[in-house]
């Protein structure tokens, strides 16, 4: 024993004796590539996970530094996505640092919205340099407002290529058949398909491109909800041995992944070449499963399962190689991890460990490592020949044993009606720094968090691995001990079957550091070129000017070269609109200026399918019991007429109440401008021309037919334009736009005093208008009324002047304040009657500040609800990187 001892002992000293402290020269290498290519990391935080169409989804972001997790402000924007299950996008918001220098901002659900899991994907355009696998991805789950009554079942088959689909429309309560008047499915090609029936049953069948669709859109009357679809009859093992080979004669440890849903049975058998079993294959978490065994040079390994049929099906095992070198891991304890290189011997190799782009360590043969000097997360460690070549790779997860935790404490332990309910948090355990956290409270029986993704498992986990984790928060959440070693290790299997390209590091160690393709995004741009108008050739030392009413600003650049311009916007609001216009060297106006459309990565639906569908069907039905006690909530479910037109997709950005399309105008059977300025909101017509509401001169409108600025009853020396935006210039002076005649004589109709309208009225053919645009002046006095004529339009043999272009960027999401009532003794601020507060919502508050004595408090008001519990859940990141999640239960009588 005294011998084994030492031994042990010795073998330790020799790993010790291995440990290399970061090389000089490897160290700034990562150094230099952090400097020049600095990574960020996305998290967002919602209110909750589940949400009812008509809902409103509050969110708080946080843009981190991907090595140290420090918050970072480097970029001004983030996007914030919502698609569909079938990658079509629903919303998309711009949001940037408020005030308070928070990332913050919500999305309004449409009540009309399909039920199904949603896939909210946040980026900035910096992070697009790493690729969409490493955006900041969340699944969200919204119910149909009907599915409070209705409930569709569903029964899919698929043969071959074929789907058979047989859908039954039942009352939630009782399951009874449901009558319905109107079926129709969304096919692949955006058509709504519906059909008559005989039964109350739908049957049809899917084939060709709707049966490779991931999910199909049905709708019964106004119920809307997406069905995953029957997937093709697949089934495959992949394997993945330790450091990326199997290495003969010695013990390996081999973590397989199964995909597909051929099999009935979760176990396989592994088979050596002579007919043995060595092993039992075992499906243990999400289709993984971990073998050890000592596999013999030059024997074939094969996996063998059983089909639903009992047929066999096999997959073959790399082989087994003595000429390759391997990084292995074992976890010596809980406090040590050792990193070797096992298998055939090479000489001048080094072992290099990272940890987001970080050297952690290096060596020749072994290295024993301290959990504790190392950061939480995901680490990589590397072996290396002399000619820096990667020959293996392995990911592990380091936890550490004693980390930080936040404390909530609240004053009572239950609570009764519309009672104060004060939170304090406390943060004794974290350095004493400022940390900016984001806090929600809901009601237990119609909210919940079940996507399992928060600030830990985002940043510490998902957003380190290539790909979408399903339910991250598994390997972080156990009950005791034997659980949580269950649970690392098949956080292990996670790590041998994910990769990870965030760092490159083999060309890091040749010497070779990529630039960022993305810049950062610090301000809005309106990118484009200017062409000349019968060559269409790159017009170099153009003027391109650039007008923004809404923000009163204007500006003028001139292109380069190649024609190219770049006109660095302000903070553009939602729906606001800029207008460009160019002129050559000899200040002729080109109509040939191409605004660059604006670009948003290509995202795909990676989220599964919905889980925990008894609780949501619970929660959904306990919501519908509170909303027939709430005097707040007023729902008219109405039925829908079958449309078998295109389906035409909403318009992402929110409504805008100033524009008028041809279309609009006829179904509202106007026939005049006059009759259009009439419609606008806050507009009205005095003697013939267009004010803001006041009618004063600060509030007089602009009317611009096609670029043209009719300008009647004020000279050039006092446009309005110039007045309104106070600029030293102004890009549509009337003075300069004499380049396009008209058969009237416009400039005798203005002496004459005319009206604007009946100028605009003289100039053009109202049948022949595309679209009519109001853009308000910033402060709300003025603005411009643009109307665009239709292509070859014109009165006469003129082209059409089309020398103006709108162009609408993405605007910033302007804050909103969330609603939380206060019932403080003898308040009149909130007098809804007693029994009829039943908020899913009690509290959401984006930005809570910790200052550096640790503590911080909040309150909030309880709601009507009877018998139930609030889960209290605060996110949160310090200043130095520190990750704060704190959960906790509010009992409320």
């Amino acid at each position: 024993m005294r011998k084994l001892s030492l031994l042990i002992i010795s073998l330790l000293i020799t790993c010790i004796a291995t440990v290399a402290m970061p090389d000089e020269g490897l160290a700034s290498r990562f150094d230099r590539m952090l400097y020049e290519f600095p990574q960020e990391k996305i998290h967002v935080m919602t209110d909750r996970d589940h949400y009812m169409a008509g809902d409103t989804i509050w969110l708080r972001a946080w843009v981190v530094d991907a090595s140290t997790h420090r918050p970072v402000d480097a970029s001004a924007f983030i996007n914030i996505e919502l698609t569909n299950p079938l990658d079509s996008l629903e919303r998309r918001i711009k949001i940037n640092q408020a005030n308070d220098g928070v990332f913050k901002g919500y999305i309004a659900l449409y009540p009309e919205m399909g039920e199904g899991i949603y896939q909210l994907t946040a980026y900035t355009m910096f992070l697009q340099n790493v690729g969409e696998n490493y955006f900041f991805k969340k699944p969200l789950t919204i119910s149909s407002i009907v599915s409070m009554r209705k409930r569709i079942e569903s029964k899919m088959v698929r043969y071959g290529d074929e789907i058979d689909v047989t859908l039954r429309y039942l009352n939630a309560g009782d399951s009874t058949e449901c009558d319905y008047k109107n079926f129709c499915y969304l096919g692949a090609d955006g058509t709504l398909k519906g059909f008559a029936h005989d039964d109350d049953d739908v049957h049809f069948t899917l084939k060709n491109q709707d049966a490779r669709l991931k999910s199909l859109l049905v709708i019964f009357d106004n119920y809307a909800k997406f069905l995953p679809l029957p997937e093709p009859e697949s089934f495959n093992v992949s394997f993945y041995p330790e450091g990326g080979y199997m290495i003969g004669d010695v013990e390996n440890k081999v973590t397989f992944k199964v995909e597909g849903s051929l099999p009935t049975a979760e176990q396989g058998e592994l088979i050596d070449s002579l007919g043995n079993v060595v092993s039992l294959l075992k499906v243990e978490h999400d289709g993984m499963g971990m073998i050890k065994f000592t596999p013999k040079n030059n024997m074939k390994y094969t996996a063998h399962w059983h089909d639903k049929f009992d047929k066999t099906l096999d997959f073959q095992l790399p082989l087994a190689r003595n000429d390759a070198t391997v990084v292995c891991v074992q976890m010596k304890d809980t406090a040590t991890v050792c990193i070797k290189a096992v298998g055939a011997h090479y000489s001048e190799t080094m072992i290099v460990v990272q940890q987001r782009g970080r050297l952690v360590a290096a060596g020749q043969d072994s290295l024993l490592l301290n959990k504790d000097s190392i950061g939480e997360g995901v680490i990589q460690a590397m072996l290396f020949d002399h000619k820096w070549r990667c020959l293996s790779e392995r990911l592990f997860f380091v936890r550490h044993n004693h980390a930080p935790q936040a404390q909530i404490l609240t004053d009572k332990p239950v609570y009764s009606d519309r009672e104060r309910i004060q939170v304090n948090l406390d943060l004794k355990d974290f350095e004493r720094n400022m940390a900016h956290c984001a806090v929600s409270v809901t009601d237990d029986a119609t909210s919940s968090y079940i996507s399992g993704v928060n600030i830990l498992t985002n940043l510490l986990v998902q957003s380190d691995l290539k790909g979408y984790i399903n339910n991250p928060e598994y390997y972080f959440k156990a009950t005791d001990d034997k659980e949580k070693q269950e649970r690392e290790k098949h956080l292990d299997m996670l790590m041998l079957t994910q990769g990870w390209r965030r760092y490159d590091i083999p060309a890091l160690m040749r010497g070779y550091v990529f630039s960022p393709e993305y810049p950062i995004e610090k301000s809005q741009v309106i990118t484009g070129r200017v062409l000349s108008e019968w060559k269409k050739m790159p017009l170099a030392g153009a003027t391109v000017s650039a007008i923004a009413p809404q923000v009163s600003f204007s500006s003028m650049v001139v292109t380069d070269s190649l024609g190219q311009f770049i006109i660095n916007l302000p903070l553009m609001p939602e729906n606001a609109v800029c207008l460009i216009m160019a002129e050559n060297k000899k200040s002729k106006k080109q109509m040939n200026l191409e605004p660059d459309p604006e670009s948003f990565p290509e995202l795909h639906h990676e989220v599964g399918q919905m889980s925990n569908e008894k609780e949501i069907e619970n929660k959904v039905q306990q919501q519908s019991w509170r909303l027939e006690k709430s005097d707040d909530w007023r729902h008219v479910m109405l039925g829908e007429l079958l449309v078998t037109a295109p389906l035409t997709r909403r318009n992402t950005s929110e409504y805008n109440p100033y524009v008028l399309s041809e279309n609009e105008m006829k179904r509202k059977e106007i026939n005049s401008i006059e009759g259009a300025v009439r419609i606008f909101p806050g507009l009205m017509v005095m003697n013939g021309n267009v004010y803001t509401t006041g009618g004063q001169e600060r509030d007089h409108v602009s009317i611009i037919v096609d670029g043209e600025n009719i300008a009647a009853n004020y000279s050039s020396d006092d446009d309005i334009l110039f007045q309104m935006f106070k600029d030293d210039v102004s890009p549509f002076e009337p003075k300069k736009q004499s380049s396009v005649f008209y058969p009237l004589d416009r400039d005798a109709m203005i002496k004459a005093n005319i009206s604007e309208i009946s100028i605009a009225e003289s100039m053009i053919s109202f049948p022949d208008v595309a679209w009519i645009d109001f853009v308000r002046a910033n402060g709300g006095h003025g603005g411009l009324l643009i109307i665009q004529q239709k292509e070859n339009s014109r009165r006469g043999k003129e082209k059409p002047s089309i020398y103006m272009k709108i162009v609408r960027p993405l605007g910033v999401q302007q804050p909103a304040e969330f609603y939380s009532p206060r019932y403080d003794h003898g308040s009149q601020n909130d007098i809804t009657p007693a029994g009829t507060d039943l908020r899913s919502v009690l509290y959401w508050n984006p930005n809570i500040i910790v200052d550096n004595s640790g503590h911080t408090n909040f309150d909030f008001y309880a709601s009507d609800a009877h018998n139930t519990t609030y889960n209290v859940v605060i996110e949160g990141v310090t200043e130095s990187g520190q990750l704060i999640r704190a959960t906790h239960r509010i009992k409320k009588n």
